[in-house]
């Protein structure tokens, strides 16, 4: 059906009868399809920024799909992000700092965030990553290892950028 897209992990059209093989073949992936060490680098100095800016508590981080997102349901607003982000441990008026990984446009769609959550966005770091110098279609995947490197995450359902997020934190430990 060319009106449906079908955006999933490896893992969901793989099977291996034999689980060893299952299992040597997803570390495999897990091992060598990565992302380049550009992505990595920037993406580390991202982290380090926003683990000195929390004080030692840690930063927190959220993945908020608002684009061409193909389940309508899951375009939630603002507020029902608030409610998700508090039943997920984070900890609103305490000046926490929330990383935003995001393709909404319209910055004011944060306001609410804001009286809660100390907000910071990749554009934030654009001097400390080099972004200038990073090709523009790595930006994506810098996202999700400046993601990935939270305390704790919440991520948009359905999201194959939110799963792979949380596929990172996996690898992570």
């Amino acid at each position: 059906d060319k009106e449906t897209r079908l955006l999933a992990h490896f893992y969901a059209f793989v099977y291996f009868p034999n689980p060893r093989l299952g299992n040597y073949h997803s570390r495999l992936v897990r091992d060598r399809v990565r992302y380049a060490d550009d992505v990595w680098c920037a993406g580390g100095k991202i982290v380090r920024s926003l683990r000195e800016m929390s004080k030692g508590r840690g930063y927190v981080s959220v993945h908020v799909r608002r684009g061409d997102f193909q389940w309508k349901p899951m375009k939630i607003d603002a507020e029902e992000w608030l409610r998700s982000m508090t039943r997920s441990g984070f900890e609103p008026d305490t000046g926490q700092v929330v990383y935003v990984a995001t393709d909404e446009a319209d910055g004011t769609f944060f306001d609410p965030f804001r009286e809660h959550y100390e907000l910071r966005f990749l554009s934030d770091f654009e001097g400390i990553a080099g972004l200038d110098g990073l090709d523009p279609n790595l930006v994506g995947m810098l996202d999700q290892v400046v993601a990935s490197g939270g305390e704790r995450f919440v991520g948009t359902y359905f999201s194959s950028f939110s799963a792979y997020v949380g596929r990172m934190r996996g690898y992570r430990g």
